[in-house]
């Protein structure tokens, strides 16, 4: 985000929501789907390394960074959940040819 809005890129509000600057917009939509979305960073990555990128001065207030904490951490435990849910699953729905009815 510093480096999005000291380089010029885009914007941040009083609400810390970010905007591209109309120069960022350039950026983005010059990459958008030339290559496939995997493409895209790696792309968006080589035209700003021709760029000189500075930083801004931002202080995330501790309110902000501790509700952007969590949210991150909340969708990392929710995630590991549903993959210890996958897994104690049976992994195939035919039945097993090799093992009796009752196990």
């Amino acid at each position: 985000m510093s480096i999005l809005a000291g380089s010029g890129l885009a914007e941040v509000d009083s609400s810390w929501g970010m905007l591209l600057t109309e120069e960022g917009e350039q950026i983005r939509r010059s990459v958008k789907g030339t290559q496939g979305m995997r493409m895209i960073p790696s792309a968006i990555n080589e035209i700003l390394a021709a760029r000189l990128l500075s930083r801004a001065q931002l202080t995330l207030p501790q309110a902000v960074f501790d509700t952007a904490y969590e949210d991150y951490y909340g969708a990392a435990r929710r995630r590991a959940e549903r993959m210890r849910v996958r897994r104690s699953r049976p992994r195939w729905w035919w039945p097993n040819p090799f093992r009796s009815p009752g196990q």
